[in-house]
């Protein structure tokens, strides 16, 4: 990311703007509500050890890394964490190892809760004050909340670099103009005072620095505690920045935000200093206390993490202990079969337990892991329209475009209208000002869809329903040579040493209706959207005879007999659908799996009895398809590991549903190129995932976005907000982690399996800081597998499981 910031003209603050600027890179970034895809809400703070991040979000901003200790003595008192793992836990910790397991129950079990704490002035303000009943902060934040919302919806599409500052002078020309806050917070020329700060960003900062003349290891403390007051717009911010790396523009917005809080962290300080001398002076000096004396805090709370830290790491301990059971256990010698159909998957953890019911009905069936982009950087776009759509993982920026060909005008516009007038009815946001406005026609159409519900019209897949294609690079159509590359790149990361009559390529999406969230239900990798046109442009490129010809003057042939099929998994339902004619057995083995996954999901979740199971197929049709269900699918609940090897040898395990799985095969890879891709690209993915539904259940009031029954849209597709305002919410709704009675994620880091050599793994560790990062700081565990077992890359070294 481009983070050069031009202090030339500053004159006393550039060692304060370096600073805040590093805290406002802290901020991962968040994905458009059209766009969404999992983000690991740490990802910014990788290079620190993960301890330290825990323990500084909770001091300076509330935010829990970690469950509560009291939820784990419960579970172990259940026998669901065993006195072994524990003992294993403490044996690993540095100052808890010499507990026994009896002494760390108790102890556990009396460490009191530790208080909220706010370190901004506003907040000591507040203490000492009983001039409102208003919490002045919450009516602040909610004030440039509103703000952002209008702003950031107005200037979506303005270069990036025209607009540095220009947030924070914005908001100080509508505080100018609003009288609002006085009135509310009854502070005679509130708005007044605000627009009397100076016009620039680094002028307020400067000012700022010199009247509350803190010390300089405070500032990253109590900035950060401002800029996560507002972490929606804050992480709104990281997201646009982030595009303007990925496409070459300036970034901008570094400071505004942090700006934005110290304008009324100043207004009020100076204030409260005109107005009653000796209550500032009490106020300054609790606040300066608290700020000089902050690494206390920091160590209480460390201390009383680190048996937060031993809980979690024994409940990963059983968790791993069964995995590498599995893992160690030998696979079934199965006879050679010449295969007939070779699927491949999205390495999405909900595929894991269909391929293994499609599996299991004949020997002749292979599946493997890929990622649900299928290599394919690309965009979707129409001919003559401005409608576009990004089709691979957000991190990268689209190379190529595909367009569907000869697209019949009526289906776009039909689509689009239909399309429409459906999203009208679609989101809470618009529900109720249109059921005021359209009155009985309203109604009429909710009773209808509530009665006789069904699939609402996107615009985009509709056209893409096409096995023709249009693919270009800078408006130029693709050579055959160009198309062979491609395809050559696919077959390659693919690494098939033979290939069946029937090679399906299997996108998924979910569907549901009345869900502002849906797109994190879609294919991750195709940037929170169906792998549909992936797996349709892909089986074109892979049947297109010229193309076939070129491979195979190069050497990569592929049989006559192979033919690629497009498939879609709903993930919803778990049907497979083909896109394309095949033999009716491939369909009756995709139904049988269907049938068989449906019931193991529905059992596993306690969600229906023997009678009940009967009726699955309806029952799940009628849930997709229902605008009032508040829980269509789980999604990626409870994912825990991500395996990387061959798929012969996990065939008949039983992974629950938790775990990725990517083929691979190092016999197949010489030069090190597969393994070095899946470490920084599908590895990294898999950290953001899970790390995303982590944070959602630990920190569900800052890093998930809060009831989706109360949300309302802002801007279209920017976020949400809770209600109708507040901060913008940003990760998970409680409905996707929580089923009214109990947590449907557990949190635990990703444990990694790769199947392969330690000197390759070495190589890759050493060479990429990202992958680095993750493993020594403790924000994944990597394991080497091989035919004499499982070590654990622990401080530089390889260790025995």
């Amino acid at each position: 990311m481009n983070t050069a910031l031009n202090t030339a003209h500053l004159s006393k603050t550039p060692a304060l703007l370096e600073t805040l600027q590093n805290v406002s890179l802290q901020v991962a970034p968040s994905w458009p509500l059209d766009q969404m895809i999992a983000v690991n809400p740490y990802w910014q703070m990788r290079d620190m050890p993960i301890e330290q991040v825990a323990t500084q979000l909770k001091a300076t901003s509330n935010i829990d890394l970690l469950w509560p200790c009291k939820h784990y003595v419960v579970q172990y008192h259940e026998g669901h964490i065993s006195t072994q793992a524990i003992e294993q836990a403490l044996q690993a910790h540095p100052t808890l190892k010499h507990l026994s397991v009896s002494q760390f129950v108790i102890e556990s079990t009396n460490t009191a809760t530790l208080e909220r704490h706010d370190i901004s002035f506003t907040s000591y303000v507040e203490q000492q004050s009983s001039n409102t009943q208003l919490s002045i902060s919450q009516e602040l934040n909610s004030h440039i909340s509103q703000f952002c919302a209008w702003y950031f919806q107005h200037h979506d599409s303005q270069p990036s670099q025209q607009l540095s500052g220009h947030l924070y002078s914005q908001y100080q020309n509508f505080v100018a103009q609003d009288q609002g806050l006085s009135m509310l917070l009854d502070i005679k020329a509130l708005h007044k005072k605000y627009a009397d700060l100076p016009e620039s960003a680094q002028a307020l900062i400067s000012q700022c620095e010199q009247a509350f003349e803190l010390p300089n290891k405070a500032w990253p403390y109590y900035a950060q505690n401002l800029l996560l007051q507002l972490n929606g717009w804050a992480s709104w911010v990281a997201y646009l920045n982030w595009q303007a790396n990925l496409y070459g523009k300036p970034a901008a917005w570094h400071l505004d935000l942090i700006a934005i809080k110290l304008g009324w962290e100043l207004v009020l300080f100076e204030h409260l200093q005109q107005q009653d001398s000796a209550e500032f002076v009490q106020t300054n000096q609790h606040w300066q206390f608290a700020l000089e004396h902050f690494e206390p805090r920091l160590s209480a709370i460390a201390q009383h993490q680190s048996y937060q830290f031993v809980w979690w790491r024994a409940k990963e301990i059983e968790y791993q202990t069964a995995l590498a059971k599995k893992l160690q256990t030998p696979a079934p010698q199965n006879p050679q079969q010449s295969t007939q159909l070779q699927a491949v998957f999205c390495i999405d953890v909900r595929s894991e337990v269909l391929r293994r019911h499609l599996e299991r009905q004949d020997a002749h069936i292979e599946t493997h892991g890929f990622a649900g982009f299928f290599g394919l950087p690309i965009e979707l776009k129409l001919k003559d329209n401005p409608l576009k759509r990004p089709q691979l993982p957000g991190s990268l920026a689209p190379v190529l475009s595909v367009s569907p060909i000869n697209t019949p005008y009526s289906l776009i516009s039909s689509g689009h209208q239909a399309g429409s007038w459906d999203q009208v009815f679609k989101h809470p946001a618009s529900s109720l000002p249109i059921v005021e406005s359209a009155g009985w026609l309203a109604l009429v159409n909710i009773i209808k869809r509530t009665i006789y519900p069904k699939k609402s019209n996107k615009v985009l897949c509709a056209v893409g329903q096409t096995d023709d294609w249009l693919i270009e690079q800078e408006g130029l159509e693709l050579s055959t040579a160009q198309k062979a590359d491609l395809a050559q790149k696919v077959l390659h990361l693919l690494g098939f040493k033979t290939y069946a009559p029937v090679v399906l390529l299997v996108g998924h999406a979910s569907h549901n209706e009345n869900n502002l969230h849906a797109a994190s239900l879609d294919c991750g990798a195709c940037g929170g959207q169906s792998g549909e046109v992936n797996v349709r442009v892909l089986c074109a490129l892979l049947n297109d005879e010229n193309v076939r010809n070129e491979l195979a003057n190069r050497h990569v042939a592929l049989p006559n007999t192979t033919r690629f099929t497009p498939a879609i998994h709903n993930t919803t339902t778990d049907e497979v659908t083909l896109l394309s004619q095949e033999r009716e057995q491939i369909s009756q083995w995709l139904n049988q799996a269907t049938i068989a996954t449906q019931k193991e999901r529905a059992i596993s979740q306690s969600q229906a009895n023997e009678q009940d199971i009967q009726s699955l197929p309806h029952t799940l049709n009628r849930r997709q398809l229902d605008w009032s269900e508040t829980r269509p699918e789980w999604g990626l609940a409870n994912n825990s590991a991500f395996i990387i090897g061959p798929r012969e040898l996990t065939r008949a395990t039983d992974f629950n549903g938790r775990t990725f799985l990517h083929s691979y095969d190092e016999s197949l890879d010489t030069d090190g190129s597969t393994l070095e891709l899946l470490l920084t690209a599908p590895m990294l993915v898999t950290n953001w995932i899970n790390m995303q539904y982590n944070a959602s259940v630990t920190a569900p009031d800052k890093l998930g976005s809060g009831n989706k029954v109360l949300h309302n849209a802002v801007g279209g597709h920017i976020g949400v907000f809770e209600g109708q305002g507040g901060d913008l919410r940003v990760g998970l709704p409680l409905q996707s982690v929580h089923n009214g009675h109990e947590w449907m994620h557990e949190p635990m880091r990703l444990t990694v399996v790769v199947r392969a050599s330690k000197t390759a793994l070495e190589h890759i560790i050493n060479k990429h800081p990202d992958v680095k990062q993750l493993i020594d700081n403790g924000w994944i565990y990597l394991w080497q597998w091989s035919n004499t077992g499982l070590q654990q890359w622990s401080n530089g070294k390889w260790k025995v499981r």
